[in-house]
């Protein structure tokens, strides 16, 4: 029995980091560029950051292997839901970001320290936009 609950609960620890989307969005309502994401990184040296600017892409890879990869967006989306949720919510950046690992805390703190000094937040590339990261 007691293997069996133990089974139950790493399944559904399993099932709950399936649910965190790979696919991001970071949205400010003001102007940020791929360089002020990348300056936020520059001096840190347990994470590995690259600026392509003409291409606005920033790349961190965090000390475990995560990557996080920011790519400039403009404010341009598909469908009429998701350029509503822009224009309600003031949004001038948007930059589509790529989460490759499972380590969502390692990850959420970074999403986090971004939100804290150049503002916004993130959202999951999701129908709803959801979860959001502050």
């Amino acid at each position: 029995m007691r293997n069996k609950s133990k089974r139950k609960k790493i399944g559904q620890r399993k099932s709950v980091q399936k649910q965190i989307p790979r696919q991001w969005f970071y949205m400010s309502e003001h102007v940020v560029s791929a360089r002020n994401i990348y300056k936020i990184y520059e001096d840190r040296d347990e994470i590995d950051a690259e600026l392509w600017e003409a291409a606005g892409v920033v790349e961190l890879t965090l000390p475990d292997g995560t990557f996080i990869d920011f790519e400039d967006n403009g404010t341009e989306l598909k469908d009429v839901y998701s350029c509503r949720f822009l224009k309600e919510h003031q949004i001038v950046s948007l930059f589509y970001v790529t989460v490759g690992s499972d380590n969502f805390d390692a990850v959420k703190k970074e999403m986090q320290r971004v939100t804290q000094l150049a503002g916004g937040f993130f959202c999951g590339d999701t129908e709803d936009f959801q979860p959001v990261v502050k």
